[in-house]
């Protein structure tokens, strides 16, 4: 990728392999500069996902942590900076999509509008999310692996101020709604594990209930949250529950569940990571698909405009990584089936949603020699 950071390139590409090209935007662009004369429109965020009616707002900056200093002081100019600044630009980038979703840009230029649909204002559901680089080596050697602690007690400016401060513990950080903030090591750990829009944003909010409980509650790291999340069922809801119903009369929760080590040496975290293999068949047809409306080069198409053909594909991306298992293996099975040289069809229901189902069908393609 040219006219990129180290930083935003590997941001980038977290983001097309998790939520998939055709709704995985790295810094669009509103038209408040000189746009017209010199490209110069104005860089909305670094990295946006627009699916449907979510909009994930992606930060991220490298701040050097000057070890130099007294911790606590290094800590909480580098605080400021790094995610201080970072939710302000978050806050314009909600902004301007709540106020003007006509204009947003794919290009510097303005001249190309996002090719997908912005929902309106009142169905807009946006998620925020800050990504702090340059401080791993630090956070390895000050906590127990490389991620930040969370202790829900730290609120707003708390974070960067000296007096109230708690280095590398992270708390609430909000500008109107809470904000997700992860450093370089846990959004890698996160978005690869949590790889599906579906998935990441039901991540998301299971995690945002946790750190902005009533209780006081610490974790040690980000490996804990994923493992409360992936050990916590709600049978009533018939799914996952990151809060543990161990937690009912305590006041205050310190969460360690053994970290990162822990994490990857888990059996079921192993056999699903197996189990999964199959599915990014679907991540491959889906990006199949896109890859031809974006470029014009899609075969019978009946759309006139790439946006014209988002909401079909959106259809195939709005499943979890598990609905994927199964559409993929139903497809292969149908495909491994088909007789060659003749049609064939399937019809497969959606796992989990009986409401929707998927024709699969083979169509030969007959060469003509002239």
């Amino acid at each position: 990728m040219t006219g990129f950071t180290d930083e935003e390139v590997f941001l980038n590409n977290l983001g097309d392999n998790s939520f998939l090209k055709f709704w995985s935007w790295p810094n669009l662009f509103r038209d408040q500069g000189d746009c017209s004369n010199k490209g110069d429109g104005k860089e909305i965020c670094d990295l946006t996902v627009v699916f449907g009616d979510d909009i994930i707002l992606f930060s991220d900056k490298k701040i050097k942590f000057n070890t130099s200093k007294d911790v606590k002081i290094a800590w909480s100019r580098w605080c400021r900076r790094a995610i201080g600044n970072s939710v302000k630009q978050i806050k314009g980038a909600r902004r301007w999509f709540e106020q003007y979703p006509n204009r947003i840009y794919v290009d510097s230029k303005c001249s190309q509008k996002i090719p997908v649909s912005i929902p309106d204002k009142s169905k807009m559901r946006l998620h925020n999310v800050v990504v702090c680089h340059g401080i791993e080596e630090v956070l390895g050697s000050y906590n127990r692996e490389a991620s930040f602690i969370f202790d829900n007690a730290i609120r707003g400016d708390s974070h960067w101020d000296e007096s109230e401060s708690k280095p590398f513990c992270i708390g609430q950080v909000f500008e109107g709604n809470f904000v997700h903030i992860f450093n370089e090591s846990t959004i890698e750990l996160v978005l690869r594990e949590f790889d599906t829009t579906k998935d990441f944003i039901y991540y998301l909010q299971q995690r945002e209930v946790l750190l902005s409980s009533d209780k006081h509650i610490r974790v040690l790291s980000e490996s804990d949250i994923m493992q409360l999340y992936y050990e916590g069922f709600d049978e009533e809801k018939e799914g996952r529950s990151i809060i543990p119903k161990e937690f009912d009369g305590a006041g205050s929760v310190v969460i360690d569940m053994g970290g990162i080590h822990r994490l990857l040496k888990n059996p079921s975290f192993l056999a699903k990571k197996q189990e999964d293999r199959i599915s990014y068949f679907w991540d491959a047809l889906i990006e199949s698909f896109s890859f031809h409306i974006l470029n014009g080069t899609a075969e019978h198409k009946s759309w006139e405009h790439p946006i014209d053909a988002e909401p079909g594909i959106r259809f195939l991306a709005s499943t979890s990584r598990f609905e994927r298992r199964i559409l993929a293996a139903a497809f292969r099975d149908f495909y491994q089936k088909a007789i060659p040289g003749q049609r064939g069809t399937r019809f497969c229901l959606d796992p989990t949603n009986k409401e929707n189902a998927y024709v699969f069908c083979l169509v030969p393609k007959h060469h003509v020699v002239v």
